[in-house]
């Protein structure tokens, strides 16, 4: 997100004035040379803006941008070369900083931003440069460098431009150390200094994430507000829409929700968003407790729609809906039951239609604890089912009437919502049972649902007397009975007992549910902390301390390894245009944690600056030039996996050079680059020997390489991930 936003407001602080008319000598060349630079600069910028606004991911547009900027750069590198006496010439070393920076040449970036810098401290890009090369320290994590030039700096001496460079490089270097207060303050003060409200934008996204990591709806709402205020009020995207009325149902605003959707629905014109605006306002007269409305909204879309087969998972979701209507607002099962049946038949594999599926599936159960209700006696049925396979825990399902009332009360309450319902049968079995344990149990659940109504709990009541539960034994015994059906109730149910009872032993379950089931770092971290804090003596301290120490340890090797992967997957991408950034990110790699990546990486170094010497032998003419056109392939195709490059220098040796010895090298490269091709048959006529012909191929073989399945993308979002976590340990 924070690249994005360099990336948008670096759309607009980068582009240039009209060209200033100074030259070597040919004015005309010059400006239509500049002209070019500057053309096909801007023109990278104006696609690779539109990406960002859109949050798109479109390839072909990526390669059209690099294309645009290798073009920006090739027409500036002309001035440079031609027109070097110009005193404008910075204007051309900031096209080619700028573009290089794009495409993380971060050599050639630094480069030609320190050549501003040192030579042109009066000019119109010296205050840029020095924010670029502090930018550039920070992507290299040569902090002290970052500071460095920070230092030199001026604020009062910035124009509003580079002011707004200024505080989002503030805003990076605070990401990066982890200080959310100065990345809010610097984010706003970017803000304040930006006259064109699209360059707003990106910086809102980071400010909204800000404050959904805080919970803080009211700020998120503004944020998203202020988006679309800089989209000009065009309609905002479905995820920022939906976080939209979220918030504002967390903050019972139904009436700025109903009153936003009916203008989007009014002036949309493609029909399926429509019907998808449509049935977020039935969703908020449903939030709203407005059913009537709602149905009847679900019964004109219903029969306006219904035989519309594009839009199939819409239908879907208008017959769950009502099915849910049904259900929730009129307990009538059956009825929900065919509108749930409806949805399943119209698109089985939809998200509704999976809905459907597993809501059918619950009233199919509480249809089967109905018959056994109706046909029970006082026998007892018992049957076992596992609660917690890792600790080998079985807990018995007594079939008798008060335990079937009792499930069936649980699936009313917990899996169908109906908690209205639900706490009704809870109260049948008090009134009928009131000396059984579910009638106790009931009584706990009343308790905890409704804490001011203080039901007694009949001390005389018997409480599974032959294990001699406490109350609180039981409490914790009948939230882990429920983790089987519905682990959200039970984690709940955990929660009100240590809310209510401030029990060690259940805020200790809390974080190990979270730990082994969730798979939740954050949740787990909070809770065993909190554990930690209330009990620094507790029966489970020493245990929590282990498992968080292994959380830590396992964040950390995590991090190091993924960091290490991307150093090497970074200067094996550089390798082809950027050698110094290659040299750079190798040595990175070099210095990780795992043992294989870090003997490749060493082994690449060395491989390189073999590749540098041929590479600077061929530049100067070198007489052998076969054989260090033939070294130079060899790396490129054995060590590092550059086989389109090495194809090229082979080709080439076979069809111009006269030394056989070379030629017969590069047909058996080729052999095995290209298998199945005809280069083998070339070598074998040339060799005539099949022994000598199985020696070159042999020896012609890749080398063992370090491969990486994974994208470099996927990398860096895993490790965004694991920064993330690793904060909950700061300052713990």
């Amino acid at each position: 997100m924070l690249f994005r936003i360099y990336i948008l407001f670096f759309l607009f602080a980068s582009c240039f004035s009209p060209v200033k008319n100074k030259s070597k000598n040919n004015f005309l060349a010059y400006y239509n040379t500049f002209y070019m630079a500057d053309s096909f600069y801007n023109e990278a910028l104006d696609l690779l803006a539109l990406n960002e606004i859109e949050e798109s991911v479109n390839k072909q547009n990526s390669i059209t941008i690099n294309t645009l900027f290798d073009k920006a750069i090739i027409n500036a590198q002309i001035i440079e070369n031609n027109f070097y006496e110009t005193k404008y010439i910075d204007d051309a070393y900031y096209i080619i900083g700028m573009s290089t920076f794009y495409q993380n040449k971060i050599s050639s970036s630094k480069y030609y931003f320190e050549r501003i810098y040192n030579e042109y401290s009066s000019d119109d890009f010296f205050y840029k440069s020095i924010i670029m090369l502090s930018k550039l320290s920070l992507k290299m994590e040569d902090i002290e460098n970052y500071n460095l030039y920070i230092s030199k700096i001026d604020i009062d001496k910035l124009n509003k431009n580079e002011k707004v460079m200024f505080y989002l490089t503030l805003v990076d270097y605070n990401n990066y150390k982890q200080n959310p207060n100065e990345v809010f303050k610097n984010s706003l003060l970017a803000i304040e200094n930006l006259d064109t409200k699209t360059q707003k934008i990106p910086i809102y996204y980071n400010l909204l994430i800000l404050a959904e990591n805080n919970d803080n709806y009211t700020d998120a709402i503004k944020y998203i507000n202020q988006i679309e205020y800089c989209l000009d009020n065009k309609k905002v995207n479905n995820d920022l829409l939906d976080k939209w009325i979220k918030y504002n149902t967390n903050l019972n605003e139904f009436t700025l929700i109903s009153e936003k959707l009916n203008d989007y629905i009014q002036t949309e014109i493609n029909e399926k968003k429509k019907v998808s605006y449509l049935l977020k306002l039935v969703e908020n007269y449903m939030n709203s407790q407005d059913y009537s409305k709602a149905r009847n909204k679900l019964n004109d879309l219903l029969e306006q729609y219904k035989d519309n087969r594009s839009l199939k998972s819409e239908v879907s979701q208008i017959y769950y809906l009502l099915g849910i209507i049904e259900l929730e607002s009129y307990n009538d099962f059956d009825r929900s039951r065919f509108f749930f049946q409806e949805s399943i038949d119209i698109s089985r594999v939809s998200e509704f239609g999976k809905k459907s599926d597993s809501k059918i599936k619950v009233l199919n159960e509480i249809n089967d604890l109905q018959e056994l209700i109706e046909n029970s006696s006082q026998d007892s049925i018992h049957s076992t089912i596992i609660i917690d396979e890792d600790r080998n825990k079985r807990y018995s399902i007594n079939m008798s009437l008060d335990s079937l009332l009792y499930s069936y009360a649980q699936i009313l309450f917990y899996d169908l919502n109906l908690q209205e319902l639900g706490l009704q049968n809870f109260n049948e079995i008090i009134n009928k049972f009131p000396d059984s344990d579910y009638g106790y149990k009931s009584r706990i659940i009343l308790n905890l649902e409704n804490k001011e109504a203080n039901i007694p709990m009949l001390t005389e009541v018997s409480v599974n007397v032959d294990n001699q539960l406490s109350k609180l034994d039981t409490l914790i015994d009948e939230s882990w009975s429920l983790f089987v059906t519905s682990r959200e109730q039970s984690m709940k149910n955990f929660k009100n007992l240590y809310q209510n009872y401030k029990d060690e032993k259940s805020l200790y379950i809390i974080g190990t549910i979270y730990d082994k089931y969730e798979k939740n770092i954050d949740s787990t971290v909070y809770y065993y902390n909190n554990y930690l804090d209330a009990y620094p003596n507790g029966s489970y301290g020493m245990e929590i301390s282990d498992r968080l120490n292994e959380i830590k340890d396992m964040l950390d090797y995590n991090i190091s390894y993924l960091n290490q992967k991307i150093y090497y997957k970074k200067a094996m991408g550089f390798f082809d245009n950027n050698y110094d950034s290659s040299l750079h990110y190798f040595d990175l790699s070099s210095m990780g944690r795992d043992r294989e990546i870090k003997n490749f990486s060493k082994n690449n170094l060395s491989i390189l600056r073999q590749y540098h010497i041929n590479d600077s032998l061929l530049k100067i003419n070198y007489d052998n030039i076969d054989s260090v056109r033939i070294n130079k392939a060899s790396i490129l195709y054995k060590d590092l996996g550059y086989d389109s490059l090495a194809i090229t220098i082979y080709k080439d040796i076979i069809n111009n050079s006269k030394d056989m010895s070379n030629i017969n090298s590069s047909l058996s490269a080729m052999s095995n680059i290209l298998e199945g091709s005809k280069w083998d048959s070339l070598l074998f006529v040339n060799v005539q020997d099949s022994n000598l012909f199985k020696l070159l191929i042999d020896k012609s073989k890749r080398n063992n390489m370090y491969l990486i399945k994974d994208s470099l993308e996927q990398n860096i979002l895993d490790l965004k991930f694991y920064n993330e976590k690793y904060k909950l340990f700061i300052n713990n």
